[in-house]
Order: structure tokens, then sequence, then C-alpha cells
């Protein structure tokens, strides 16, 4: 038998093995990396960037030189990488996972589904279809600028009376947004407006199309922090809008 150590069957250098045993694991972390720090609003860019041109150093390193040269920037990047890719995916799950909250804080849950859509559908026919209406003085026409710059000046002001004393209440169809889905045939982009006075308070509150599902849905505005009412209660004045617009706003019918 012979001494000699005998050579890998492939012909290749323990040493260029090692090299692209090196290079494919920095290669997936470096991938891992990108697609992490996509998902975490490219926070982590600079990761693939660094990892992607260890790459490349290794690749153009040949020789055992290269090896011992580039070898261990390899790894402590590779460590590096895999260390913020697992930072970004949490990041990135907590990102998620607020994004949730706050969407299931806004929606106000209905008990009569059918009921809403029927209602929603009509009441935003005729908001999109009202006249133009002028401000009733500077106060209303700066409110209706805040509060409904995107329904073309068609708002509804509707008289309301919940057992406690008539209260003014306005709607309004986001007729800006709904135009290009309208031109293309699609029902995306529906939204109705609701702002109800009650004093000195304004309680704004949104029927929304919801696309995926097909159906309506209630929710808060955006900007609310804390809910003046409590979600049962707020399904039912949204109900009783609704019902209100098919009455006192039919100037577009």
């Amino acid at each position: 038998m012979s001494d000699e150590t005998q050579k890998p069957d492939d012909g290749e250098t323990p040493a260029k093995s090692k090299i692209k045993v090196a290079v494919s694991k920095t290669a997936e972390v470096a991938d891992k990396a990108s697609n992490a720090a996509d998902l975490a609003n490219n926070a982590f860019g600079a990761v693939k960037w660094v990892a992607i041109a260890v790459v490349m150093l290794t690749v153009l390193g040949f020789g055992y030189g290269a090896y011992k040269l580039v070898t261990r920037p390899v790894v402590a990047v590779t460590d590096a990488a895999g260390k913020m890719v697992d930072a970004a995916s949490e990041g990135a799950g907590a990102i998620k996972d607020g994004a949730g909250n706050v969407i299931n804080r806004l929606a106000i849950p209905t008990q009569d589904q059918v009921a809403l859509d029927a209602l929603a559908e009509a009441s935003f026919t005729l908001l999109h279809n009202y006249p133009v209406t002028k401000p009733d003085g500077m106060k209303e026409r700066l409110f209706r600028a805040t509060n409904f710059g995107d329904s073309e000046k068609k708002v509804c002001k509707m008289s309301v009376n919940f057992g406690g004393g008539d209260l003014d209440a306005y709607g309004g169809a986001n007729n800006e947004d709904y135009a290009k889905s309208k031109s293309l045939g699609s029902k995306d982009n529906r939204l109705i407006r609701f702002i109800l006075r009650a004093g000195r308070d304004d309680i704004p509150m949104n029927v929304v199309w919801d696309n995926d599902a097909s159906h309506w849905q209630m929710k808060w505005r955006p900007t609310t922090v804390k809910k003046p009412l409590d979600d049962t209660t707020a399904e039912a004045r949204i109900f009783d809008l609704l019902r209100k617009i098919q009455t006192q706003c039919k100037g577009g019918a």
C-alpha cells in the first residue's frame, strides 16, 4: 500500500473544497438575509450586499493563500449575517403582529353581515351620485376639507336622534379614490365616511368595501387613539346612519 495521501476523486484540493463549502453557506445566508431585509422594510439591506461582496471575493480567491485570506472574513460575516437574519425575522414578525393588532382593534364587528352589505351598497350609490353641496360658512368649509376632501364636495348633512336630542351627522363617499376603479369596472376603493357631531366632539367612523372578503366592513378611523364608543354601540350608530342616508340623502338618486 502507498503511504501517499489519496487526493479527492474530483481532483480538487482540500482548500478549494472548503472554499466551496464556505461560498455555498454564505450565499444561502445572503439569500435569507435579503428576504428578511425586504420583509422588514429593507432595514437590514446592507447585509445582502456585504454577503454578496464576500462571496465574489471567495470565488475569485483561488488557491490556498486566498483561502486563508478569505475564509476567516467569510465565517465572520456568515455568523454576523445569520444573527442579523434572526433579528430581522423576529422584528418583521413583531411588526406584522403589531399591524394585525391595530387592524383588529379598528374593525367594528357586525352581527348582521347581510343587512350591512345591503345598506352599505345602497348608501354608497346615493352618496356617490349626490349633488355638489355648498358648506354653511367658513367653519364648515374647513370641517369638510379636513374630513371629506376626497368626496368631490358631495357631502350629505343629516339630522339624527339617538334618544338624547338632535345631532348633526355628515356622510360622504371617497369619490376620488373610487374613480379609477370605476373606470376599470371594479368595485375596489369604495369607502363611506361618517362624522357624528356630539357636542364639541366629532366621532369619525368608516364603512369600507373589503375586496378580498367581498363584503362591507365597519371600522374606526385609522387616527382613532381612544374609542369614544364601545364597538356594539358603534355598530348600532353606523346602521342608523346608513338607514338615514336612505331617507335624507336622496338628492342624487
